[in-house]
C-alpha cells in the first residue's frame, strides 16, 4: 500500500509552493507530489515528485479556482502509484505530523477522513444552493447538532474507495453548472459537501485543529506555537484570498511564532 502526500500548484499559488514543502519535510520523509497546473513547472528542483496535468476533463477554464479544486477529484487519475492519499492545499501550514497520531491513512481504506468546518456562512446555505438543483435535497446535521459540513482544504483518501466516487462527485459538478448555470460557491467545498450527503457516504471525522481556519477568535500564540482552545494546532489553514495575499497572510505568521519564539 503506497501512500503519499498530493498538493495541486499553478502559477497564482507558486510562491507558496517552496514554505509549503520545507514544512512537511522537516516532518515526514513520505513521498509528496505536486500537480502543476496550467503549463505551470517550478524552476528550480524540488524535493518532491512533479506531475504535469493536462486540461482535458476539467469543466472550468482555467483562469477560475474552480479549475484547481476540481483537479482534486481527478487525483487518482494523475498519480497512478498512489493507493492512499493525504491532500492538503497550498495555502496550509502543516505544524504537526497528524497522520502519525491516528491511523488516518488506514481509515481512508474504507471513509474519507475529513476535518469539520466550523465557519458560518456556506454551510448554512446550502439547501438555498442546492434545492434549485435537486429540490429534495436537505441539510445533514450530526448527533450533536452541529452541520454534517467539511474543510475540503485537508483530506485523505484510497484510491480502491473513492477514486470512482471522485469521477461521480466531477460528473455531479457539472452536471450541476450545466442544469443551473451556476457555479457552487466556494470551489470544490460545498459541491463535495453536498455529494457526501446525496451519497451518504461515509465520513470519518478528523478533530478541528487538524485544520484550523484563520478566523477562529480563540486562536493563540504561545512559546512559538499555535493553539486553538489550549491544544497545538496540526495545520492552519490561510483561507480567503488570491495566492499573494494568502503568502503575505503566511510570511506574517511565520513573523509571529519567531517573534513569540524568541520572547520566551
Amino acid at each position: 500500500m503506497k501512500q503519499m502526500i498530493v498538493t495541486i500548484c499553478n502559477d497564482s499559488y507558486a510562491g507558496l509552493l517552496d514554505p509549503w514543502l520545507e514544512a512537511i519535510r522537516k516532518l515526514t520523509e513520505l513521498p509528496i507530489t505536486v500537480l502543476c497546473l496550467n503549463g505551470f513547472r517550478p524552476t528550480s528542483e524540488l524535493p518532491c515528485k512533479v506531475a504535469e496535468v493536462a486540461e482535458d476533463g476539467n469543466p472550468f477554464p482555467n483562469d477560475l479556482p474552480d479549475h484547481a479544486c476540481a483537479e482534486k477529484l481527478r487525483v487518482f487519475e494523475h498519480i497512478p502509484d498512489a493507493d492512499r492519499i493525504l491532500f492538503i492545499d497550498l495555502d496550509v501550514l502543516v505544524l504537526q505530523a497528524f497522520w502519525e497520531q491516528e491511523s488516518y491513512f488506514d481509515i481512508s481504506g474504507s471513509k474519507l477522513v475529513l476535518a469539520p468546518d466550523l465557519f458560518v456562512g456556506y454551510k448554512e446555505k446550502m439547501e438555498e444552493e442546492f434545492c434549485p438543483y435537486d429540490p429534495a435535497f436537505r441539510m445533514r446535521y450530526t448527533k450533536g447538532g452541529g452541520f454534517f459540513y467539511f474543510n475540503t482544504g485537508v483530506f485523505f483518501a484510497s484510491r480502491e474507495t473513492h477514486a470512482e466516487w471522485f469521477r461521480r462527485f466531477l460528473a455531479t459538478w457539472k452536471n450541476y453548472l450545466a442544469k443551473t448555470g451556476k457555479r457552487p460557491s466556494i470551489f470544490d467545498q460545498n459541491m463535495v459537501n453536498y455529494c457526501l450527503i446525496r451519497f451518504d457516504l461515509p465520513v470519518y471525522s478528523m478533530p478541528v485543529v487538524n485544520n484550523c481556519l484563520r478566523q477562529y477568535e480563540t486562536l493563540e500564540i504561545s512559546a512559538g506555537r499555535l493553539l486553538l482552545n489550549r491544544q497545538k494546532i496540526n495545520a492552519y489553514h490561510f483561507n480567503g484570498g488570491n495566492g499573494a495575499k494568502k503568502l503575505e497572510r503566511w510570511r506574517a505568521m511565520f513573523h509571529k511564532l519567531e517573534v513569540n519564539h524568541d520572547a520566551t
